[in-house]
């Protein structure tokens, strides 16, 4: 999962002026981030996937609008740029949970291979949480390494997103995105925050920040809390309703400034901290 989706900077698009920077983003992720670990550590109901949630509507919501601001000629920059900055990273997370698997269980299950398939494969997501339920104990160490699943989505996401952007209509793709949102309704899914963080990034390139606005940020922030009350109230499921709270989240903190150093670093270490927090949860059995 990109967590520290880098901006389109002056060498990526031609066509953009200046690069674009948002540096609420950079403490929402670290923040988000910790909460997943937090989730992990302790069991606090929905807290972890939620989390995931908001970074998939900010994956969409930023990936989206580099996308709308490029051409076919920078399909190659994007997909550099995507392998260099997570496949990397994402697979020295997979060598360092092998690592620690060798040293805790036994490498003859076919199994523990299967579940390394799929994440080198980025399909963990279809294959690997289902059988959670069944299988945990066989799962590099006992499912640490689940988390994973999130991974996948975005790189599925990275893999269509740039021909959905750039070689459909963008009418087409409207009623694509709202209807990946509108079936999560009847059969939840993985996309949807991630189409509202897209159809956001649209709604930007058309009409500008809208949502920041004082109209806008209203209209946003009363969408976010009728949600919440909807999903507090048990009316609508969390799975159903929480990315329509993810994206209001990313709304009402997209706004453009400078960078700082703190944010830099705080947001630019995200996305390894959400790769390999589970160390940490690791190593406290022997610890204590």
């Amino acid at each position: 999962m990109n967590f520290q989706s880098a901006i389109a900077g002056r060498n990526l698009f031609k066509e953009t002026a200046k690069p674009e920077y948002f540096p609420a983003f950079d403490y929402l992720r670290i923040v988000i981030a910790i909460g997943v670990f937090i989730s992990h550590a302790r069991e606090f109901g929905n807290l972890g996937n939620a989390c995931v949630q908001i970074f998939f509507a900010l994956s969409g919501f930023l990936i989206g609008g580099i996308l709308l601001r490029s051409s076919r000629a920078d399909l190659a920059r994007f997909y550099y740029n995507r392998s260099t900055r997570i496949w990397i990273p994402y697979g020295i997370a997979i060598v360092l949970l092998f690592a620690a698997t060798a040293l805790r269980q036994s490498l003859a299950d076919p199994k523990i291979w299967e579940f390394f398939f799929y994440d080198v494969t980025f399909v963990y997501n279809w294959f690997g949480p289902p059988q959670l339920a069944t299988s945990v104990l066989r799962m590099p160490l006992n499912g640490t390494g689940n988390h994973f699943w999130s991974i996948c989505v975005e790189e599925q996401f990275y893999l269509l997103a740039p021909f959905l952007l750039l070689f459909v209509s963008h009418q087409t793709l409207i009623l694509a995105l709202v209807a990946l949102f509108v079936v999560n309704f009847f059969y939840p899914h993985d996309f949807a925050a991630i189409a509202l963080g897209v159809l956001l990034a649209i709604s930007r390139k058309r009409f500008g920040d809208w949502y920041l606005t004082r109209r806008g940020l209203t209209a946003v922030l009363i969408v976010g809390a009728l949600s919440t009350l909807l999903m507090a109230l048990g009316l609508v499921a969390y799975s159903k309703i929480f990315p329509v709270i993810a994206v209001t989240i990313i709304g009402s903190l997209a706004f453009e400034g400078q960078a700082n150093q703190a944010g830099k670093t705080l947001g630019g270490m995200s996305f390894s901290f959400y790769l390999n927090h589970w160390i940490g949860l690791f190593v406290r059995p022997w610890t204590t």
